[in-house]
């Protein structure tokens, strides 16, 4: 049984990653009409090729970090000087990766034809979102500073997004403004971090370092694999087809990651404690796990089942008129959300909290590899459509893969 101190503190983290995340997804929500509508669908569809070449290389930079730094910091709140060698070492290795990252998003560049200077301002603000310490403030339980770090980084960011965007001519200026701006409050934030926790520059040997490396890399690489097959569907259809349609479709899966990603603070808050439990009692874990599925996949399964029903209205309220075509899309890829709420339970609540992380590498690749067939034939052949309809596909996979492995490990 969790002792009250302990439900206050996930239901307090839970709040405040809560409010996050919805301030994450409401600012860039109210300003997405604002761009559909100024840019039009083929200058946001260029846009939206580089978005998913960033999220690619955004879990490149981040090397599992998100959830093992939160783990490690969980585990070792009181020790001042381990979060100092930990702080360092994860801010260095992100350093370290962002540059091998520059060279991809110029290349990237290259082979998509466009600007150089959208891909570099949209490394920018890869950067600033990389170095956030969004990990250390989850861990040590202190959600608030990271929600008001990042609000003041959306907000200034989509402020000045509406100053200096009037045309499709300007479309350079969206990415800078972002970049910018999260540059700006990731510094602050990182200022912050180190007098609030008390971290000192401790220079980390290479047997710390080595432990960083080989304690994320599980995470990593399970993660490129996921990342690849999330992006792949946006990027296909930019590739595949013609920009116009990599509009819709990133149009409506902008939604659709709104609304599943409603669950991530609920996730984010309950991680520390599954990890704790894990680290003592299997069977407990299961049960607490199973309680958390029950409750969570049935709130975004009326949830979908809300978007599904109003996908028109919801789509030309969010894009306009001219992404008609997103509600055809939205209503095929409704209930993608509620597969996603039951994967993310089942490997990062429990196979992950156990120490099996390395487990989902093998289902994560074979689901990039089921997503590769699916996105050649079905782009091709549909366009955006199919993009939707390999989303779902791919995301009830997923979750089948890791409910089979989960029922495995409970059982043995």
């Amino acid at each position: 049984m969790l002792s009250k101190v302990t439900k206050s503190s996930i239901a307090g983290n839970a709040t405040w990653l809560m409010a996050l995340q919805i301030s994450s997804y409401i600012v860039p929500f109210l300003l997405l009409p604002y761009l559909t509508r100024t840019l039009g669908a083929e200058v946001f569809g260029e846009l939206a090729v580089g978005w998913a070449v960033v999220a690619y290389l955004a879990i490149f930079v981040d090397f599992g970090f998100y959830l093992w730094g939160v783990r490690e910091s969980a585990l070792h709140r009181h020790d001042p000087q381990r979060i100092s060698r930990l702080w360092v070492s994860i801010q260095g290795i992100k350093i370290s990766l962002l540059f091998i990252s520059l060279l991809f998003m110029l290349a990237a560049s290259k082979i998509a034809g466009s600007s150089v200077y959208l891909y570099l301002f949209l490394w920018f603000a890869l950067t600033g979102q990389a170095l956030m310490p969004g990990w250390l403030y989850q861990g040590m339980e202190k959600s608030f500073w990271f929600l008001v770090f990042s609000i003041l980084a959306q907000v200034v960011a989509a402020v000045a997004t509406v100053v200096f965007v009037s045309s499709p001519s300007e479309l350079l200026f969206v990415p800078l403004c972002a970049g910018l701006s999260w540059m700006l409050f990731s510094v602050l934030a990182n200022i912050d971090v180190c007098k609030r926790f008390n971290i000192g520059f401790v220079l980390p040997n290479r047997a710390f370092v080595s432990e960083a490396l080989k304690g994320a890399w599980p995470l990593f690489s399970a993660n490129i694999w996921v990342a690849f097959y999330v992006n792949l569907p946006a990027l296909a259809v930019g590739f595949l087809s013609d920009r116009s349609e990599a509009g819709q479709f990133v149009g409506a899966q902008k939604i659709i990651l709104a609304i599943q990603a409603l669950f991530t603070p609920i996730s984010s808050a309950l991680f520390p404690h599954a990890s704790r439990i894990a680290s003592k009692d299997k069977k407990e874990a299961f049960l607490f796990l199973k309680k958390a599925g029950l409750i969570s996949v049935s709130a975004m399964f009326a949830m979908s089942l809300f978007v599904f029903l109003l996908a028109d209205f919801i789509s030309v309220l969010a894009l306009g008129s001219h992404f008609e075509k997103s509600g055809e899309l939205l209503r095929i890829m409704a209930f993608g959300p509620v597969f996603v709420a039951g994967s993310m339970l089942l490997s990062n609540h429990y196979i992950v909290a156990l120490g099996k992380a390395s487990i989902l590498r093998r289902l994560y690749t074979i689901t990039a590899a089921v997503s590769v067939v699916l996105s050649v034939l079905l782009v091709v052949a549909f366009d955006s459509v199919g993009a939707a309809f390999v989303y779902l596909f791919t995301e009830a996979f997923v979750f089948a893969l890791l409910l089979r492995t989960a029922l495995k490990i409970s059982s043995s």
